[in-house]
């Protein structure tokens, strides 16, 4: 690459051309990942239930999650697909960003951005592990003894 983007001009043609495979790379990435990611979907629900699951046994209630519509069980698979899937192509997606991007700037441009680059995607692994060892049980916890009001001793509807 040369070091003064002004040196290689495309015209707008091919900047649309090479925006439209781009998109089809990071569309390919998700949907491969969706489609992995669905049929992971049961397990997934599985492991982000558990702590659910656990703090309604301690509190009284039942661990069983229940649908209350027909199509309902469906559509929560197809949306830990979705979200599972948007998590794992994330890499793909910001790739594909920067290779669009990344011509068209100055070499102290790309300097500026590299550290961002570096510390993105780990400080996104490193908040997603704090999240889940560390407070994802504690915000269910929080909303779990709800319904269990009247039963405890606290307001009634």
């Amino acid at each position: 690459m040369a070091e003064d983007p002004d040196s290689h001009t495309m015209p707008l043609l091919d900047h649309l051309m090479e925006l439209r495979t781009r998109l089809v790379w990071i569309l390919l990435g998700f949907f491969c990942a969706f489609f992995a990611c669905f049929y992971m979907a049961q397990p997934i629900y599985d492991f982000l239930v558990r702590p659910l699951a656990k703090i309604m046994l301690e509190v009284g209630g039942t661990n069983r999650m229940i649908y209350t519509a027909l199509t309902e069980a469906f559509f929560t698979q197809i949306k830990v697909g979705i979200f599972a899937a948007a998590f794992l192509s994330f890499p793909i997606i910001a790739s594909q960003l920067w290779l669009f991007i990344a011509p068209g700037l100055y070499t102290h441009e790309k300097g500026a951005l590299a550290p961002f680059l570096v510390a993105s995607p780990v400080l996104f692994l490193a908040r997603c592990l704090l999240r889940l060892l560390l407070h994802h049980a504690d915000g269910v916890a929080l909303f779990a003894p709800v319904p269990n009001w009247r039963r405890r001793g606290g307001p009634a509807n």
